[in-house]
């Protein structure tokens, strides 16, 4: 399923800006920034640093490694990237621009499957509100589960992997919660 783009009241650009202008001590807005900018709101996919680097390079631009990491740290900042941890691998994708939304992801290959559902979203809500002192942030819940279709067909079972572990906040008497299927 592919997410449609929602309207919103700035570009991301100026909304970076912006950002950059209010900080504590202001941030000017560069030419390699904007490129970067430019690059990764110019399609919606998941990426990891590798890959967009790879893709920089690929597209004649000369953004140095240090530049995509501080940009990339400010672009979560900012709201306009969410970024996902998958084990060892960070990925990120578009906060900004695109409906709240949850993935699924196979274990075995990495596929990432965006998706909605108003239902999760209920189920996961009503069960949190049954137990005190455990706090939903805005947004959504990375789902991180089970096998992407064809591995499922090889003898692999579907399993609940945890869940992002900076999504939900427990009080410091319980323990982290597993999100199961």
């Amino acid at each position: 399923m592919s997410l449609p783009a929602i309207a919103v009241s700035q570009t991301p650009e100026d909304r970076f800006r912006e950002y950059l202008a209010s900080r504590q001590k202001p941030q000017r807005f560069t030419e390699q920034q904007r490129e970067l900018l430019e690059h990764v709101f110019a399609r919606h996919s998941h990426f990891d640093v590798k890959q967009l680097i790879e893709n920089l390079k690929s597209a004649g631009k000369h953004i140095s490694r240090a530049t995509v990491y501080r940009t990339l740290t400010n672009l979560v900042d900012a709201g306009l990237l969410r970024r996902i941890e998958l084990g060892s691998r960070t990925v990120f994708d578009h906060d900004y621009g695109y409906p709240a939304h949850d993935h699924l992801v196979c274990e075995e290959c990495g596929t990432m499957i965006e998706f909605q559902s108003e239902g999760l979203d209920a189920a996961i809500r009503e069960v949190v509100g049954q137990h005190r002192g455990v706090e939903l942030p805005d947004g959504d819940l990375d789902q991180q589960v089970g096998d992407a279709p064809g591995h499922a067909e090889q003898g692999k079972e579907y399993e609940a992997a945890p869940c992002h572990p900076s999504m939900v906040q427990f009080p410091d008497s319980l323990c982290p919660a597993r999100v199961f299927s």
